[in-house]
């Protein structure tokens, strides 16, 4: 096994065993730039600390858009770092087979937007993802961070002091939800998560996914720790385990029981040395983890069918997953499954998916990678990740000064829990920034000189990344807008609900969910309003938000001829709107979204028939005991679809 772990990293570096990995800057070299690094890295490991733990203050706003401004400010100064101390990245990138791969994925993802079916959103991102092109360019950056820290000493402390302020600050907010003493409970639909914790990342499978790679890093302080430090982090990796297990994430679990497994055995001649405290320990600490996860699985699958749903629903899209691939395996572009999933899914994934969702993610990332980016893509970045994590693991190759193998655990854990999960921003970020910390650790640091090409091209990610911050920016203002021209029209102020609603697609045009929510919010002021300026004014800003919804979207979002449709319907216009209806059918976002609103649009032309057929068929559509009012699916459908009442009360 040690000959092919050999074999592996000298095929994958293409450099002889008398200049292996080993080879590291003098120290003569590294006092040299010490002093210069000293000033940038705490404000990057702040920025970076600020980014992870961003919550939601303000009403409106996703959890990953204040996290994705606060990174990408955080990549503009290490960039910037970067670039002040001459470093020399991209060289080592590229003359290691390893650092070639990782570049020819970031390539792939960077450029395929020249491919996509949606251009557009592939390069900005799509709410609540926001993972176009741009976000490529932000875990590129950070990647780049993470191997220019890990080149010296300090770098790597403040690595370590880094992920251990993040992971802190997410187990105490995670403990808190825990014991019900969560200060922002009211803002979060913490219901639809069944007891499950989600801590700040949002949601409970991102959360399990961004502890599996901090849990090795944090294990590997608290052993070579002394004292009061070492408690602390003792009790930071109990609670992160703790935590863990509270997301009720089987992904996450499976990735904990793997990475466990792994450390065993690339420590085995340590294990063998265990006495029988030691053994105790470790069956104690089993007992205790089986018995809170299934303390904390137990209020998650005593909810009927829950059990089977996770599963249902992944078989259902794994396997349009494999259709939509075989169609078009050059992929469809960064965040475009949601336009493009709903004439590959089968109807029945309405029994296990909210009834008006858009299937954006396949729940697995080989599969979103091999969707978005195309075969290649998703097999270069897995050729990636694995080569670097068997070149970690050849004890030949290791630098003396630091052991890559916890960085490594980190990401195997986490690529297996990623076969069935998938990266959002903080958790790729973070994901990114270990595995440029593992390259840093073992690629040879070279006495080059930068090129003028590669000085260059960290200039257009450093300006690319300003670009980002500045868009992120305007995209808060504008989902604060939005939910102003909400709570506007809520409160039936018709005129402050349409400046609002056209001001912040005006801020920020680039959001398919902020063009859908103006345009419906606008077409139910036509309906709602006698005043005919207000109509002619509403008129303007629903032809020209059309417009531009059918061009961030490339034409193929069935939504945009739903809402033309709807449009042409209050017009009057019985033939264009069927029209309209036609092409939607054909690109629907959603059989019961496709149905409701081809209800309504009947409803406007005075067809009783054609609403009272589309509404019987909304009906049969749904689950088939939705009517219980005392079960939990029941509740937390009306809680996300009010308009079901009126729907079925109409129809009674």
């Amino acid at each position: 096994m040690a000959f092919c772990r050999r074999m592996t990293y000298r095929i994958l570096s293409g450099r002889s065993r008398c200049s292996s990995i080993t080879s590291i800057p003098s120290f003569a070299h590294l006092r040299q730039h010490s002093h210069a690094r000293t000033d940038w890295k705490p404000w990057t490991g702040a920025a970076f600390v600020a980014g992870v733990l961003a919550a939601i203050p303000a009403d409106g706003l996703p959890f990953e858009l204040p996290k994705t401004a606060l990174l990408a400010l955080g990549a503009c100064i290490g960039i910037a770092g970067i670039l002040a101390e001459r470093a020399d990245c991209l060289g080592r990138l590229r003359r290691s087979r390893i650092g070639q791969a990782g570049l020819a994925f970031f390539l792939i993802a960077i450029l395929s937007p020249a491919w996509s079916v949606a251009p557009l959103q592939s390069i900005v991102g799509a709410s609540a993802r926001f993972e176009g092109a741009f976000a490529y360019i932000l875990y590129f950056a950070w990647m780049l961070i993470g191997m220019h820290m890990a080149s010296t000493p300090q770098g790597r402390r403040y690595v370590e002091y880094t992920l251990l302020a993040a992971a802190s600050g997410v187990v105490l907010y995670g403990i808190l939800q825990i014991l019900h003493l969560d200060p922002l409970q009211s803002q979060w639909q913490s219901d639809v998560f069944l007891g499950r914790n989600f801590s700040t990342l949002g949601q409970p499978n991102a959360l399990g996914l961004w502890l599996l790679l901090v849990v090795p890093i944090v294990s590997r302080y608290m052993i070579r720790a002394a004292g009061a430090a070492r408690i602390l982090a003792a009790g930071l990796v109990i609670g992160s385990c703790i935590l863990l297990l509270a997301t009720v994430s089987r992904a996450a679990f499976f990735g904990l029981v793997a990475m466990i497994i792994l450390g065993v055995w690339w420590h085995r001649s340590r294990v063998k040395k265990f006495r029988w405290p030691h053994w105790a320990a470790a069956l104690t600490a089993s007992i205790v983890v089986l018995g809170l996860g299934s303390c904390f699985a137990q209020v998650r699958f005593s909810t009927a069918g829950e059990d089977t749903r996770s599963q249902s629903s992944r078989i259902l899209l794994w396997n349009a997953a494999v259709r939509m691939i075989a169609h078009r395996p050059y992929g469809y572009g960064p965040d475009t499954l949601g336009l493009v999933s709903s004439t590959f899914l089968s109807p029945e994934i309405i029994r296990y998916e909210p009834l008006t969702v858009r299937i954006d993610r396949a729940h697995s990332q080989i599969f979103d990678l091999a969707l978005s980016l195309g075969i290649a893509g998703a097999v270069i970045f897995y050729l990636f990740v694995l080569s670097l994590i068997a070149t970690a693991t050849d004890a030949n190759s290791r630098p003396h000064t630091h052991d890559p193998r916890p960085y490594a655990l980190a990401l195997a854990g986490s690529s297996l829990c990623l076969l069935f999960v998938f990266h959002t921003v903080t958790t790729a970020v973070t994901f990114f920034f270990i595995t440029g910390v593992t390259l840093g650790l073992l690629l040879p640091s070279y006495k080059h000189v930068r090129s003028q090409l590669d000085t260059l091209s960290l200039s257009v990610v450093l300006l690319l990344l300003g670009t980002l911050v500045v868009g992120t920016l305007c995209w808060m203002r504008s989902d604060l807008q939005m939910a102003r021209a909400r709570r506007a029209l809520a409160g039936n102020d018709l005129q402050a609900a349409l400046v609002f609603s056209a001001q912040g697609v005006h801020t920020f045009p680039f959001d398919r969910v902020h063009l859908i929510d103006a345009l419906e919010l606008q077409l139910d002021l036509v309906t709602m309003t006698d005043d005919a300026e207000l109509t002619r004014q509403a008129g303007r800003h629903i032809t020209r938000e059309l417009m531009l919804l059918e061009q961030l979207t490339g034409g193929t979002d069935g939504f945009a001829y739903l809402l033309a449709a709807w449009k042409t319907a209050l017009q009057g216009d019985r033939i264009l709107t069927e029209a309209y209806l036609a092409k939607a059918s054909v690109h629907s976002p959603g059989r019961v979204t496709y149905l409701r609103i081809a209800a309504h649009c009947f409803a406007l032309l005075g067809d009783r028939a054609k609403v009272a057929r589309a509404r019987a068929l909304l009906i049969e559509l749904l689950p088939p005991d939705w009517r219980n009012p005392t079960s939990v699916p029941t509740r937390i459908l009306l809680k996300e679809n009010p308009w079901l009442s009126d729907i079925t009360h109409s129809n009674e």
